[in-house]
C-alpha cells in the first residue's frame, strides 16, 4: 500500500522587539513563505527590553502582517 504524505517545514523564529523586523528580515520571511515554509515566532519577556504592552503589540501586529504569527 502506498501513502502520500505531505511534509511541512516549520521555522520557529525568535524576534524579541519590533526593531528586529528590518527590511532584510521581512524579505527573508517573505522568501521562506514563498517556498512553503511555515514561520512562527516565540519571544520571552525581557525586562527593560520588551516587557511593555505597546512594544509587544507593535511586534505581534507587524509579525502577523508579514505572515509570521
Amino acid at each position: 500500500m502506498h501513502f502520500t504524505l505531505e511534509r511541512r517545514i516549520y521555522l520557529m523564529c525568535h524576534f524579541d522587539h519590533p526593531r528586529e523586523l528590518t527590511n532584510e528580515t521581512r524579505t527573508g520571511i517573505a522568501k521562506l513563505l514563498e517556498c512553503g515554509v511555515t514561520c512562527v515566532n516565540q519571544c520571552p519577556l525581557i525586562r527593560g527590553f520588551n516587557d511593555n504592552a505597546d512594544v509587544l503589540a507593535e511586534m505581534f501586529r507587524e509579525l502577523s502582517y508579514v505572515g509570521c504569527p
